[in-house]
């Protein structure tokens, strides 16, 4: 069994990074700071893995890691950003909503109804960022613009509805009978 000990601004340090994690609601800085701290009050690597629901391994992970690091390794793991970073700065998807609902004409576009072809465009042209067409769809539903697939209707179908929109089949039907 190992024993450790902590000196009082190390343990100091490990309970403001407790607080700033639940302030967060940063779970796994939060595990973090508390396996150390029970690690500094004695409680062994099983015990506190069982706790956290962690392997021990984990908990022998992070305690060589804080050895060598030191504070600075906590203090960096809430700052710590998740995913992909956007391609396009808030102001400038602003700047995209804008010039999407002025329309493809007022972007010098020649034609009057955008496409996904034509929006890549525009985000080429002005900002100088590479979307894929199909992933607009979704960049257009964040901006809070929906996206529509145009629908083609043949002439035969439009007499065919305004033929059944009136009464005269109707009154075909009834004579039928």
């Amino acid at each position: 069994m190992i024993t450790l000990s902590f000196s009082k601004a190390i343990v100091e340090g490990l309970q403001r990074e407790l607080v700033k994690a639940h302030k967060l609601n940063n779970l796994r800085l939060y595990k973090l700071a508390q396996g150390l701290l029970w690690l500094s009050e004695g409680k062994s690597f099983k015990e506190i893995g069982r706790l956290l629901q962690v392997s021990t391994k984990t908990v022998w992970n992070w305690l060589r890691r804080f050895l060598v690091k030191g504070l600075g390794w906590l203090r960096g793991q809430h700052y710590q950003g998740r995913g992909r970073k956007a391609k396009l700065t808030g102001e400038q998807k602003q700047e995209l909503y804008k010039r999407v609902v002025a329309g493809p004409e007022e972007n010098g576009f020649d034609c009057g109804v955008w496409n996904t072809a034509l929006i890549a465009e525009l985000i080429w042209r002005r900002f100088g960022v590479r979307y894929h067409p199909r992933y607009l769809s979704c960049l257009l539903k964040r901006l809070g613009l929906s996206y529509q697939k145009a629908r083609f209707i043949c002439s035969t179908h439009c007499r065919r509805a305004r033929w059944y929109g009136s009464s005269s089949w109707r009154s075909q039907i009834n004579r039928a009978f």
